[in-house]
């Protein structure tokens, strides 16, 4: 009877441990999966709370011109790089229906006034659609960056979260680039921002899988620095202590290996945080080396032709790809006020005289799909929809 007794408490006590390590696992579990859902929320930093950007703001561009650049980087007269800055703002006046800001990072007031005389004989019906800013120069406190580079101005992108703190978003473009459709809808963009996106980038296609590339990358073959959108509000939340300490970290730990300097930077940064860039379309920053070799590296083109023509490698001033400079002098060359339709038919017609003068040109290699609607095609479409809709 006792003995019973002992085993019938025996088990009573063995179910409740048993119902007590149960719970305990339980708890165990739900804490090890709490624990991993915040650490990928950490990891990830997800700005749900932080707005992309106001839909109804004018778009905000940032171009950075700097005598250092010209005199090392260009070899050519003065000039060369406020023509390509008047031309690429030509571009986007013309083809704009908003108003459009653009924010000029300038070495010197000499640069400020010679970007300003290019600009004076402008009819009033496109200068009152534009509004500028100049800012000087900035480098970080306690860092000689030109020494350490070799060149002044080549590290300024890094920067200009800093420089530009006041703004929710930017999108920095090169000099030499020209628009072929309405830049607003480059600023459309920022609205394909997901929750975790801080940072938006073109592909480069070419230069950091071939052997000269040292360095890590993003994607699978890397990102070209002509183009980058900035949200500057999500950049202060950057992983590392904000944007501008995590570049500089990269920057010390590579330095010895950089060749491209801050696109070099960035793309290592993003290599190690690829979740917080928005991969931008090879449309918007077409390049020479996208069409070489027989044949298109950006198959978005041959469909709907590109978006942003980006000359660089002196691709606008030399007889490189001459396709490229012929888009880049009927630009040059037109006049505010004439109709774009003249401007087109330009275009169209300086190429076809190129193709039977059988200029050499790697683009217009036979086996190409015709490089020429590739540089025209969103400028035809552009032109098409405004007759459709005049104003």
């Amino acid at each position: 009877m006792l003995r019973s007794k002992l085993m019938f408490l025996l088990k009573l006590v063995i179910q409740r441990w048993r119902i007590i390590l149960l719970s305990f696992a339980f708890v165990f579990t739900l804490l090890c999966v709490e624990r991993h859902a915040l650490f990928r929320i950490s990891r990830e930093r997800v700005y749900q709370n932080v707005p992309v950007t106001a839909a109804a703001a004018d778009p905000v561009f940032i171009i950075i011109l700097c005598e250092a650049m010209r005199r090392i980087r260009l070899h050519v007269e003065g000039d060369r790089q406020i023509q390509h800055a008047a031309t690429l703002v030509k571009s986007a006046v013309a083809l704009t229906s908003r108003k459009l800001r653009f924010v000029l990072i300038l070495e010197s007031d000499d640069i400020q006034e010679q970007f300003q005389n290019a600009l004076k004989d402008w009819p009033d019906e496109f200068l009152n659609k534009l509004t500028f800013e100049y800012l000087p120069l900035y480098y970080p406190p306690k860092r000689d960056w030109t020494s350490d580079i070799g060149l002044e101005c080549c590290m300024e992108r890094l920067f200009l979260p800093h420089i530009l703190h006041k703004y929710d978003s930017v999108i920095y473009l090169d000099s030499d680039m020209i628009f072929m459709r309405p830049p607003e809808r480059l600023w459309d963009e920022f609205s394909k921002f997901n929750a975790t996106h801080i940072v938006g980038m073109a592909p480069s296609l070419q230069y950091y899988v071939t052997e000269r590339n040292k360095v890590p990358y993003y994607g699978e073959t890397g990102l070209n620095g002509g183009l980058i959108m900035f949200n500057i509000t999500r950049t202060k939340m950057f992983p590392g202590g904000g944007w501008l300490e995590a570049n500089m970290k990269i920057y010390t730990q590579y330095k010895d290996l950089l060749v491209h300097a801050d696109q070099d930077i960035l793309n290592i940064l993003f290599s190690k945080f690829p979740m917080h860039l928005f991969p931008v379309g090879c449309e918007w920053n077409y390049m020479a080396f996208h069409c070489r070799w027989r044949r298109n590296k950006c198959m978005e083109t041959n469909f709907n032709g590109a978006s942003l023509l980006h000359g660089n490698a002196r691709i606008f001033v030399s007889m490189g790809e001459p396709t490229f400079r012929i888009m880049y002098e009927a630009w040059k060359d037109h006049n505010l006020g004439i109709s774009l339709t003249v401007l087109y038919d330009s275009m169209r017609h300086r190429l076809y005289k190129s193709e039977i003068n059988d200029v050499e040109s790697r683009c217009s290699d036979s086996s190409l799909i015709a490089i020429h609607a590739v540089l025209t095609e969103r400028f035809r479409q552009h032109l098409h929809k405004k007759s459709d809709n005049p104003r």
